[in-house]
């Protein structure tokens, strides 16, 4: 075995990015066979923002969300605004924005790209079970920004468009997209691929409070968590990305990579370390547990 050879290998699902009783009805689909990836990412842009949290200590936590009425609530992963390690007081201190980028524009001399207006958001309701916030974010509706370039003034609106939720059943093999802004990303990020397993995970092996969810073979990066799943078919919203899975690799003499798991002998010495490589599968949490929470604290959607 090389001096950086695999030893041994296993899979943990980790919340990396990082149950109500009212039964949202499930909607008609209606279908566009015509209409391409490209087509839906064009509709949905404006859906998608990135949720950026600033805790008093100087650490920040940052995912993904969407926008599911014209009053400006977002729908993102309840981990984003209540990560592992804060308590409820380091919570309610935190600052929450909610930004979302504005169109390309063209001034003399000068194009602004990868630009974001953000509006102050707030927590309004939270289903911890199922990894999901509601947050309102009125501003970021008519949010704009301000430029001055060489006295020549222009104000960029932004194009909020809410998203369209439904609940039907997921098939195995269906067509599906997620958005959002990964790894810190200037821009929307889209990656597409298939439902890998719709049958509900009843009990998680990792995390046991999270039940119900799905499995996507898709590639999925931090940052991802609270973004929307959208059906290819429909262009709708389907499900909220809550983690990925990771291949932890053990290696004898691992490289500058991260470890994500220290494996210690009985006399507390480092037996193993483990290197974290994404697996291509991501956890989903179905679209009716948002509708629920909606619907329990009378958000319009």
């Amino acid at each position: 075995m090389g001096k950086h050879g695999c030893a041994a290998s296993t899979y943990l699902v980790l919340v990396v990015f990082g149950m109500m009783n009212i039964t949202a009805e499930s909607k008609p689909i209606k279908s566009n066979p015509t209409q391409t990836l490209s087509d839906r990412i064009d509709h949905i842009r404006g859906s998608v923002v990135r949720v950026t949290v600033r805790f008093e200590d100087g650490q920040t936590s940052s995912g993904s969300g969407f926008v599911v009425n014209k009053d400006g609530n977002v729908v993102t992963a309840n981990h984003v605004v209540n990560p592992l390690g804060k308590t409820i007081a380091e919570v309610k201190r935190a600052s929450i924005l909610v930004e979302q980028p504005v169109p390309a524009t063209t001034l003399p001399s000068v194009t602004i790209t990868s630009s974001f207006v953000s509006a102050i958001a707030k927590i309004v309701a939270t289903d911890s079970a199922h990894d999901i916030a509601i947050l309102a974010a009125p501003d970021i509706m008519t949010a704009q920004m301000m430029t001055d370039i060489r006295g020549v003034r222009k104000d960029i609106a932004t194009k909020v468009v809410p998203a369209r939720l439904v609940d039907f059943t997921i098939r195995d093999g269906e067509p599906v997209f997620v958005s959002g802004y990964p790894l810190e990303m200037p821009v929307l990020i889209t990656n597409s691929g298939f439902v890998a397993s719709s049958a509900p995970i009843t009990t998680d092996p990792v995390d046991r409070s999270l039940l119900d969810t799905y499995w996507l073979d898709i590639q999925a990066n931090h940052g991802n968590s609270g973004g929307p799943v959208f059906s290819l078919q429909t262009g709708y919203v389907i499900a909220i990305q809550v983690g990925v899975v990771l291949t932890a690799v053990e290696y004898l003499d691992p490289p500058n990579e991260k470890v994500v798991l220290q494996v210690t002998d009985p006399q507390g010495k480092v037996a193993s370390k483990m290197i974290g490589y994404n697996a291509g599968i991501a956890k989903v949490v179905p679209a009716k547990y948002i509708e629920n929470l909606l619907i329990k604290n009378g958000i319009l959607f």
